[in-house]
């Protein structure tokens, strides 16, 4: 994601400049909402959350509330608002952090 200053005179343009990204919150939103259209599983997932958000998702299919579904489907289906604010700032897939371990 980039952002663009661009000058115009008609249609004639005068300019075309990079910009800082003034609003770092309303990136990580834009940022999120391109990751849930092109699947979540864009993100790089380790080995122990995929697990985990296997084991979640069978929990809330079998046993229901208060079990979070966290197949690919439902994080797609929200995903700004749950992803969103730890892509505030970001504007990038690449520049996301790899996770490795037991982080979840």
């Amino acid at each position: 994601m980039r952002a663009r200053r661009i000058r115009r005179l008609g249609a004639l343009r005068l300019g075309d400049d990079p910009v800082a990204i003034d609003d770092p919150a309303a990136a990580g939103a834009l940022l999120a909402a391109g990751i849930a259209g092109i699947g979540i599983q864009a993100l790089l997932w380790s080995k122990e959350q995929i697990s985990l958000r296997a084991r979640a998702t069978y929990l809330a299919k079998v046993l229901g509330d208060p079990w979070p579904d966290l197949s690919d489907a439902a994080l797609a289906k929200d995903g700004a608002a749950w992803l969103a604010p730890f892509l505030a700032g970001r504007t990038s897939l690449g520049r996301l952090p790899r996770r490795s371990g037991s982080g979840a």
